[in-house]
């Protein structure tokens, strides 16, 4: 469960930190954004360390860039993952915490967390929620969470940890539990949260939990949605893509379907062309679906009509026209 080197993009992450436009390296790796050699330029700064062999950008956030640091196994000594916390300015190391391996990491909310997987001689390791100081890299928090903590989020002064037993809510200042969801809810595999509602994916579908106590809102497990061919929903349940405001987009089999996010209720549902690739995806007021050809739905709240070549606008009353020979706005 550690994370994924194709998943830390070097250039999302120079991106992110505002530093795109001038060259950067971090350990042996330097990145710079021109491609002719006249546009080549060294970087402002280099860190590395003997005993690390890659390094994968992951995170940075009030001044501080967060590097992921990977050792590979050396006779006797397994590999080790170590965190980083590296100045922008000029590139001094202001800490390094380092773990056997590494299932979740975020900085939100002044607090650098880590769920490490403690490896005691068992055949599967344990879990531990961390949390630190992100300029001192001081521990302020441990706790035990479940295993399998795939997922991460933070808000209201909680963090959330979705695993095999649904989801738990700790306290950010002290680690002290919150709340603990019905544990019978599953495998979590997405969260989000929009207002006091905390939305999970698992296998049995989307569940909406109070962010006051955990208790369970609505649960759509994809048979139970309303105008959508439900046929193979036992075999590839309703799972969440992405909760606005405006409402909660999801995906089930070849079917994206717009709920309303505070009852479950169908809002929309349109049809997904070569569904073995194509997901819905929603930015700012627009759902973009994949696939051949490429469709847009300019308001969440419109519903869906004709061939997947037309939209209705909210305040339209038949289709309109949408190029499909690229997708643009």
């Amino acid at each position: 469960m550690n994370p994924s080197p194709s998943s830390l993009s070097r250039r999302g992450f120079l991106a992110a930190s505002g530093t795109v436009g001038m060259a950067t390296a971090v350990g042996r790796a330097q990145t710079t954004t021109g491609t002719s050699d006249e546009n080549q330029r060294e970087p402002d700064w280099t860190f590395s360390e003997s005993d690390t062999d890659t390094y994968h950008p992951f995170e940075t956030a009030d001044g501080v860039a967060y590097v992921i640091g990977v050792s590979e196994p050396d006779g006797d000594n397994p590999s080790r993952i170590s965190i980083h916390a590296i100045d922008q300015a000029d590139g001094t190391k202001l800490w390094t915490e380092t773990f056997r391996s590494i299932a979740n990491l975020i900085v939100k909310d002044g607090t650098v967390f880590v769920v490490a997987a403690i490896h005691d001689g068992e055949t599967q390791p344990n879990y531990e929620l961390c949390a630190f100081d992100p300029k001192s890299g001081e521990e302020r928090w441990r706790k035990s969470v479940e295993r399998y903590p795939r997922q991460l989020l933070s808000g209201s002064g909680n963090i959330y940890v979705g695993g095999d037993s649904g989801v738990n809510a700790s306290d950010i200042d002290s680690g002290s539990e919150v709340w603990q969801s019905n544990t019978e809810i599953g495998d979590v595999y997405l969260l989000s949260r929009v207002g006091n509602t905390v939305y999970v994916t698992t296998r049995n579908g989307v569940y909406a939990l109070s962010d006051d106590d955990g208790k369970e809102r609505w649960h759509r497990t994809g048979t139970d949605v309303e105008e959508v061919d439900t046929s193979g929903a036992r075999e590839s349940p309703l799972r969440l893509q992405s909760a606005t405001e405006k409402g909660i987009l999801c995906q089930i089999g070849s079917t994206a379907v717009f709920l309303d996010r505070e009852d479950g209720s169908t809002e929309w549902s349109a049809s997904l062309d070569n569904s073995n690739y194509s997901e819905p995806v929603l930015h700012e007021d627009t759902v973009y679906l994949w696939g051949t050809p490429c469709s847009r739905f300019p308001s969440p709240t419109g519903r869906y009509a004709g061939s997947t070549t037309k939209r209705i606008d909210g305040n339209e009353d038949a289709p309109s026209s949408w190029p499909t020979e690229r997708c643009s706005r």
